[in-house]
């Protein structure tokens, strides 16, 4: 027998002790946990909205500054649709958060009972939305920009 079979038999016997003394897992731990990692991605989600949702707000202040020290005395233009867009983003930001928690409990709820099943519908309505948010600012650009 060479030494790595016997090192290997050695660490599977380990292994199998350590398995058998461990206490076992409370029912539905990797379904919960898998819950828990979706809860924070979505949570990320709305963060990384809220952020960008407050940079365009300020995208006009920023753009008002720079022609401000560019070109003193010049009459600045009006904020135009940053300012709405951005808090409109930070108001679907804070909705994707309560979305997360709500889906959260129900989920977790429905793990406990054994009844889970997947969210098409959300889903569906997430997609719907992002599309629709992906055709506003194509048509906004588009708009602004054949206009100059």
């Amino acid at each position: 027998m060479r030494v790595s079979d016997h090192i290997a038999g050695e660490r599977a016997g380990a292994s199998a002790e350590r398995a058998e003394d461990a206490p076992p897992h409370p029912p539905h731990t990797t379904e919960h946990l898998s819950n828990e990692r979706t809860f924070l991605a979505w949570v990320r989600t709305s963060i990384a909205i809220i952020g960008l949702g407050f940079v365009m707000a300020r995208f006009s202040v920023w753009l008002e500054q720079l022609l401000a020290d560019l070109a003193p005395g010049a009459k600045v233009p009006r904020a135009g649709a940053s300012l709405p867009a951005g808090v409109a983003l930070i108001c679907l930001g804070g909705l994707v958060a309560a979305l997360a928690v709500w889906r959260y409990h129900v989920v977790a709820t429905a793990i406990e009972r054994g009844e889970y099943v997947p969210p098409r519908g959300l889903l569906m309505l997430v997609a719907v939305a992002v599309i629709a948010v992906c055709v506003a600012v194509v048509a906004y650009l588009v708009a602004t920009t054949t206009a100059r």
